[in-house]
């Protein structure tokens, strides 16, 4: 898919919905992720207190500027999706799954899709049988999941060097890390011998 004019990789991670129980029927679809690091930013800036995914800089950021950048005969066939999402509210976990999802075309994967769990965490989503592994999960630098620490206010989950989900703690929200893209297209849409949607 060409971003800003570069193709770029991308790798089904899923086709089709991944329980219907979590996500309603928009995301029946083919769940594609960037192959590699699109870019480094941070979630949110430190001035903000709360980590919570719907109200992110990094959600801005995909379904603002890192979305118009997606070729536009891509860009149109991008589904307009509900996710899973969590977030505390004063010291009750709150989870919104299937039609009370978060809308969204471009997003980043939870955690648990990633294939880590912890006591701390609601279930944001549910694993996605590719990342079998820590080495499936790897890329060149550290790199965000959309998944809040819910033991604390301002750390977030990121995925290390070694494919490894690791401990929010630590993970503060205005750190720098790796943005790697994820969206969800429809089944019927067309790869030719180049590899191109």
């Amino acid at each position: 898919i060409k971003v800003n004019g570069t193709s770029k990789n991308f790798i089904i991670v899923h086709q089709g919905n991944p329980d219907t129980s979590k996500y309603d029927s928009s995301c029946n679809g083919t769940w594609l992720m960037m192959e590699e690091i699109y870019t480094s930013r941070i979630w949110m800036p430190e001035s903000e207190r709360y980590s919570w995914y719907q109200s992110s800089d990094i959600h801005s950021y995909l379904n603002s500027t890192f979305l118009n950048l997606i070729d536009s005969s891509v860009r149109s066939a991008i589904k307009q999706v509900k996710i899973p999402y969590a977030y505390r509210q004063s010291n009750d976990q709150i989870l919104n799954t299937g039609t009370n999802g978060l809308s969204t075309k471009v997003f980043l994967l939870s955690r648990i899709k990633l294939g880590s769990t912890d006591r701390w965490v609601t279930a944001d989503g549910v694993h996605l049988s590719y990342f079998a592994s820590a080495d499936l999960r790897k890329a060149s630098s550290k790199y965000w999941t959309r998944t809040p620490d819910l033991s604390m206010f301002n750390s977030v989950y990121i995925v290390d060097t070694n494919g490894n989900v690791d401990m929010g703690y630590g993970q503060y929200h205005y750190n720098t890390y790796g943005v790697r893209p994820a969206m969800i297209l429809p089944s019927t849409a067309y790869v030719d011998s180049g590899g191109n949607i």
